[in-house]
């Protein structure tokens, strides 16, 4: 794509070409009005009583001469018009080019800014480690029982529906392929309200919270009720946070598969000292991609780092959308280190 200072500088000579082009026009629709008045002026000379037979074919000649260049001018000025009507049209396909230029480079300066402040915050945490002895988080020691996965999901009426429900099934049908199936359970929760983030976490005591669904760079967006906000409603990650920390079993990991959910990867790992979460938006087609191929690869008994890469490498090859799920995580843990599922030898 065209640099914005490119565009702007193909943007402004076309404007000045087109109004060359429309000062020409009035020009010529001048001359040719002025060339029609006198044209008629001489006409009506040539008619009257008074003027002489001589006189008046002369001023006859005269009118019929005026009334050619008239037509000249008036066929100058039609060319003129179109050649401006072309200009003004390639102006606007240039402008709207430019306005998607600005956004673009909009997007991405954002993001170079949220990834440099994500560093910032991360050498932060780093010098604050060196000054004080390092707690490390390390992934507990496995268990006689199954990974816990509570798999939220929510498309709310009102906002664009997403094959979320097709997501999960295809998930759980890619896990049942694998060899040690048993050793990851994952339990449904469809349209989910905020309700049912407390009966997840209550109920299930998790492992790994997963939300698929809509969200923004603030936060969430979950299922309502029939009575209240039926068409959904907004939790922020703070909100979030504070929901994930009230409960003695916290999650170790939790997964975002949402747009732009990486925003609030700083404020949630207060309650979690993993979080998976989208640096970008995410089509519908990307996020099943992602979460067939990142839980297969965590059944299988892959680190959390690989199972990402591999989530990553099948957006990129199934969409071309680029790798946009990134992993946010405490001091001391390395996604590397993590690993969910304990395979036995054989």
């Amino acid at each position: 794509m065209p640099t914005p200072d490119y565009l702007r500088d193909q943007l402004a000579k076309l404007q000045k070409e087109e109004a060359d082009l429309s000062a020409k026009q009035s020009a010529e629709r001048t001359a040719g009005a002025k060339g029609r008045d006198t044209a008629h002026r001489k006409r009506e000379q040539a008619g009257r009583r008074t003027t002489s037979v001589a006189t008046g074919q002369r001023l006859a000649r005269e009118a019929v001469r005026a009334e050619q260049d008239a037509a000249k001018h008036e066929t100058k000025a039609a060319d003129f018009g179109k050649k401006a009507a072309a200009v003004t049209k390639k102006a606007a396909a240039v402008a709207k080019s430019l306005r998607q230029a600005e956004e673009s480079l909009r997007r991405t300066r954002d993001r170079d800014d949220q990834r440099r402040r994500r560093e910032e915050l991360a050498h932060a945490r780093r010098v604050a480690e060196v000054a004080r002895p390092v707690v490390s988080l390390q992934p507990a020691a496995p268990k006689p029982e199954p990974l816990r996965v509570a798999y939220l999901t929510a498309s709310p009426e009102g906002e664009e529906h997403l094959r979320v429900d097709r997501e999960v099934r295809e998930v759980r049908e890619a896990i049942r392929g694998t060899l040690h199936r048993d050793l990851v359970t994952i339990e449904p929760w469809p349209a989910a309200t905020f309700d049912d983030l407390f009966h997840a976490l209550n109920n299930q005591r998790p492992h790994v919270v997963h939300f698929s669904g809509h969200s923004s760079s603030a936060g969430l967006f979950l299922d309502g009720t029939d009575s209240v906000n039926p068409d959904g409603i907004d939790v922020d990650f703070a909100m979030l946070a504070r929901l994930l920390k009230g409960t003695d079993t916290p999650p170790t990991v939790l997964v975002l598969n949402s747009c732009e959910s990486f925003d609030g990867a700083e404020t949630l790992l207060d309650a979690v000292p993993v979080v998976v979460a989208m640096v970008d938006e995410i089509s519908d087609m990307a996020a099943k991609a992602f979460a067939v191929k990142f839980y297969t690869a965590v059944a299988r008994g892959q680190s959390l780092a690989s199972a990402l890469a591999q989530g990553q490498t099948a957006i990129e090859f199934l969409t071309g959308e680029g790798s946009t799920p990134e992993v946010l995580t405490r001091p001391g843990i390395e996604p590397t280190e993590v690993v969910l599922v304990t395979v036995p030898t054989v």
